[in-house]
């Protein structure tokens, strides 16, 4: 071997000596002592997990996994329910052929699970309605591998609670804390059977209060949802989400997810909305709701500048006042805006309607209310909530139009004659009639079609075109947004519209 090569190779063996005396180094550094700094760290995070521990140790004998029975369903070719014993002689074939488990003349069983807690030494537990909801046969498993047959006290679909009951008495329970305290940022834990796993504890952050409006519950639903990032997944509905001093804050309900699974957005009910519907359902079995009697709508920007006020203005508006209901008997009007309830500001339509049916029939409630820009006091008695909301008389409401094309609305509009209003099923209304709505103009996307009534701008009655300018020239120069009363032959509301011009 030449020099050249020799002093190469050992160049090369140099450089492998350096690469490994710098790997020794960085290992040797790599496990030496941490800093004071990150000692401090990591003591802080041991003591946090001392705390999830402590608060997951005392709180997670309360509760417990939940098996639930009920009789399948057979649905015909247009999707209604068929009772096994209305299936003819063919149902015995039907069921050997796709369920041959079952005993001849039996009906298979839909098992389900959740996860639900003890709120009282006696046997009393909360969970939710679509958990335990028509329950033929409901077991609760505690913790310590006790069996329980349980009763369904009351179920409430309109918050998704339910209060169930197993007999005995000792029970650990849970203490209700008060949710309304809760802070966005606060750390939770969420207990629960997660696909079964019983007994399974997660821990996250309040990520936002006050979700209403998520059409998690339908059109009747109460929704003030805390939103949190502690993983929920099937199984968890029921259970509790509990602060760091072990009290219950909310009832683990939903999660939104597009996989079904954890996507680190779910939502509880809040515990104070659950304490009321459980102390009626374990008094009563039902819930009684407070009830104003209007029809209302968040105040949104454009309409806020309608009415003169500051765009993002927060409050709901006043779409109708029913009669004969308390709303109507204290001088709520239509297009009435309400900005204050007992004295807290009003938000959106959804937390109002949720503190409003959270008073008992027959309190007082003072409202604060913005009409022509004064503000005006109203105390308000409130109404029990009637068990079909949709039967309640309409408020008489009346609606106008005009025939040239008003380009920055996105509609025509012409006067209301009787041949056209007999057409129309419009006879005895007046206005003038939206005879073309131009598809994605600013009045389609509020909702407003053809054959609908324009009655008022901005409380001026309307009864035909000519009446329709005069309106229009009534409206500030500086006021971008007027509020027109819509009437579609059924129906009526206030939409904010781009202020018309010739």
């Amino acid at each position: 071997m030449n020099f050249r090569n020799r002093t190469a190779q050992g160049v090369m063996a140099g450089a492998v000596a350096m690469v490994l005396i710098a790997s020794a180094y960085v290992l040797t550094s790599s496990i030496g002592p941490v800093s004071a700094q990150a000692d401090d760290a990591i003591n802080a995070l041991k003591q946090q997990g001392e705390a999830f521990a402590a608060v997951s140790a005392k709180a997670s004998p309360a509760v417990v996994f939940l098996r639930v029975e009920r009789e399948s369903t057979i649905r015909d070719s247009q999707g209604r329910e068929i009772p096994f014993d209305d299936m003819g002689p063919r149902g015995e074939e039907f069921f050997r052929r796709f369920f041959p488990q079952e005993e001849p003349g039996s009906m298979p069983k839909q098992i389900g699970q959740g996860s639900g807690f003890f709120i009282s030494e006696d046997g009393y537990l909360l969970t939710n309605n679509h958990v335990v909801g028509g329950a033929d046969k409901l077991t609760v498993y505690t913790s310590d591998g006790d069996e329980y047959e349980a009763e369904v006290i009351g179920t409430d679909p309109g918050t998704d609670i339910a209060l169930i009951k197993v007999d005995g008495s000792g029970f650990p329970y849970l203490e209700l804390g008060d949710s309304g305290r809760l802070q966005v940022g606060e750390w939770v834990l969420a207990i629960g059977s997660p696909f079964g796993q019983t007994n399974s504890v997660t821990a996250g952050i309040v990520s936002a209060k006050g979700r209403t409006q998520m059409r998690i519950l339908g059109q009747n639903g109460y929704e003030n949802f805390i939103q949190t990032d502690a993983a929920i997944n099937p199984g968890n509905s029921g259970g509790p989400l509990i602060d760091l001093d072990g009290d219950v804050v909310g009832v683990n309900t939903a999660i939104i997810s597009r996989s079904g699974g954890y996507n680190g957005i779910g939502l509880a009910v809040p515990v104070n909305m659950a304490s009321f519907v459980m102390e009626q359902l374990r008094d009563d079995g039902f819930v009684t709701r407070g009830f104003l009697g209007v029809k209302i709508e968040t105040l949104e920007p454009d309409m806020a500048e309608g009415q003169g006020l500051k765009r993002g203005a927060n409050g709901v508006f006043v779409q109708e006042v029913v009669p004969d209901m308390p709303a109507e008997e204290a001088g709520i009007k239509s297009q009435d805006i309400i900005v204050s309830l007992n004295g807290d500001e009003v938000v959106d339509s959804g937390d109002f309607r949720n503190k409003i049916s959270m008073v008992r029939p027959g309190k007082k409630v003072a409202l604060v209310v913005l009409r022509d820009a004064q503000r005006k006091s109203i105390d308000v008695r409130v109404g029990k909530l009637p068990e079909d909301p949709s039967q309640l008389a309409r408020a008489d409401a009346r609606n106008d139009q005009d025939p040239s094309a008003l380009k920055d609305v996105g509609i025509r509009i012409q006067n209301l004659d009787e041949e056209i209003a007999e057409t129309l099923g419009l006879e005895g209304e007046s206005g003038v009639l939206i005879s073309h709505v131009t598809p994605g103009g600013p009045a389609f996307e509020k909702g407003v079609r053809r054959g609908s009534l324009i009655q008022e701008m901005n409380s001026m009655p309307i009864a035909n075109t000519n009446e329709f300018w005069q309106a229009v020239e009534k409206v500030p120069v500086d006021r971008k947004v007027v509020v027109m009363h819509i009437f579609d032959g059924e129906f009526s509301r206030y939409v904010a519209l781009p202020k018309p011009t010739k």
